[in-house]
């Protein structure tokens, strides 16, 4: 009875210590007030489903061991799901799901909810039209977009769910990747011709429910989920204690002298060729060589291009990867990379903990730089003693832990031509892409730490509209991206010949 007290003391001097900002991005990372927040997320899909004490229980374990957010499966429709049947929607299990969000605010836990997987497109195939018309069915969206405004307008009781803070983000679907699965399969499937028309009923869908959950008035972020080689297991195993050599090794079989025979020498000096070399040149690399994820069995070209252009094409603030992988550190160095040369919103990778020792599980405990963050289960019997963290608690007003962020721009004349002006909160160095339509062909770069950058538009000219994004980075402060957008070049006025400028 007294560590129960205890426990729960701790968690409310946690929970009190200073209130849960709204969760938002600066392009690169997730952002909490003004400081960045990498994601530590568990996943636990089944979390709605828990009567409210099994719930609390979870939630208690979650904040103790130092998660800062929580995602789970809360469907829109389906079996079990806040609609059943089209045209009305279940009241008390909304209720159920914002005293869900209730408890998690306590804790200081952020929910990021996935209105759309797998099973709840299944269930409304059956009378959406069928699997083909879910993404790009015009009934099919207008129905869908209905259900999530209905669920963010519902009048049962409790927080408005469009305004809490306590949901970081809405992850709208989490899904089956669409694209290729390997390298060189056709990427052209009916939708017209291009790399990218694999994606374009998603996107399209996309666009349909952040209108309908802009509408509803949700303020919070919106991302969207891929499952690169299916869900992962509902059943991990338990760890293998042979992995970190935590219990002794079965004896191994005596050999007999007569079972094998000694290799010769100049045998031993000979390497297997690597994947990728030519047979008649072992010194020569294929251009076709295997890289990490081809490993993995994933296009990561397409993947690459689809994350690169999809949050450019929708808005969508976030996205989300579900890759579970023994090659942890290549294939994170290379997602990393993709995400920070390529990517215009921050990416969180999603895999399972349960499946490793405690070993090499602590190796996966931080995400790649690049990353924003790392989403999966955590294994029941691995769960830390009172007093111990699987990450420590996260201080609020660490002056190293701001977030670097696009303050605003302007359109300047410097010598008759069209200047950009970037103005940052933190002494960085800047790099603009800008042209007149996507992607933006033109570079151009500001590479003094300097807290205002002007980058000359080469070419451009007044009256002209172009499209630009541009990537800060600080060694202190981390990263920041300016999303693609349009800006016309609109010439400031001039002063009189003889005039002074003003001082502010």
């Amino acid at each position: 009875m007294i560590f129960k007290l205890i426990f729960f003391a701790c968690l409310q001097l946690h929970a009190t210590g200073y209130p849960l900002d709204p969760l938002h991005s600066n392009g690169a990372v997730f952002v909490s007030g003004d400081e960045r927040m990498p994601l530590r997320c568990l996943d636990a899909p089944n979390l709605l489903q828990l009567a409210a004490p099994d719930q609390n229980a979870l939630l208690d374990k979650a904040a103790a061991a130092g998660f800062n957010s929580v995602s789970f499966a809360a469907p829109v429709f389906g079996s079990g799901s806040f609609c059943e049947k089209l045209g009305s929607l279940n009241a008390e299990r909304i209720s159920h799901f914002k005293g869900l969000v209730e408890a998690m605010e306590t804790r200081r836990l952020y929910a990021f909810p996935v209105l759309w997987d797998s099973s709840s497109v299944q269930a409304f195939e059956k009378i959406g039209g069928g699997e083909a018309k879910f993404f790009n069915g015009n009934i099919q969206n207008q129905w869908q977009a209905w259900l999530t405004r209905q669920l963010l307008k519902s009048t049962a009781e409790g927080i408005s769910l469009s305004s809490t803070t306590a949901v970081g983000g809405w992850i709208l679907y989490r899904g089956p990747w669409p694209g290729p699965k390997s390298r060189g399969q056709d990427q052209t499937t009916g939708d017209g011709p291009g790399p990218q028309a694999f994606t374009a009923p998603l996107r399209n869908w996309l666009l349909w429910q952040i209108r309908a959950l802009r509408q509803g008035g949700a303020m919070q972020l919106a991302g969207a989920g891929f499952l690169l080689k299916g869900e992962l297991g509902e059943k991990a195993p338990l760890d293998d204690p042979s992995l970190d050599q935590s219990q002794a090794q079965p004896p191994v079989a005596e050999m007999k002298p007569d079972e094998t025979t000694l290799p010769d020498d100049a045998s031993l000096d000979e390497l297997p060729p690597l994947p990728g070399t030519d047979k008649q040149n072992k010194n020569k690399i294929d251009d076709d060589a295997l890289t990490p994820w081809d490993l993995e069995g994933v296009d990561w070209d397409s993947v690459g291009r689809a994350l690169e252009e999809i949050p450019v094409a929708t808005g969508i603030d976030f996205m989300e990867l579900t890759l579970d992988t023994e090659d942890w550190y290549r294939v994170g160095d290379a997602m990393s990379t993709m995400a920070e040369t390529d990517m215009q919103v921050p990416l969180a990778w999603r895999h399972d903990w349960r499946t490793v020792s405690r070993y090499e599980r602590q190796k996966r405990l931080e995400a790649p730089e690049g990353l924003a963050g790392l989403i999966g289960p955590w294994p029941d019997n691995d769960w830390p003693d009172p007093g111990e963290f699987i990450w420590p608690v996260q201080e609020k007003g660490k002056t190293y832990n701001k977030a670097l962020a696009f303050k605003y721009m302007e359109v300047l004349r410097i010598d008759g031509k069209p200047v950009l002006g970037l103005h940052l909160n933190r002494a960085c160095d800047v790099r603009l892409k800008w042209g007149s339509h996507w992607p933006p062909n033109n570079d151009s770069a500001s590479l003094d730490l300097a807290l205002v950058h002007k980058l000359g538009l080469r070419g451009a000219k007044f009256g002209q509209n172009i499209m630009i994004y541009a990537r800060a980075k600080s060694k202190r402060f981390g990263r920041a991206v300016l999303r693609c957008r349009w800006v016309d070049l609109i010439a400031p006025p001039l002063l009189p010949k003889n005039a002074k400028a003003k001082k502010y």
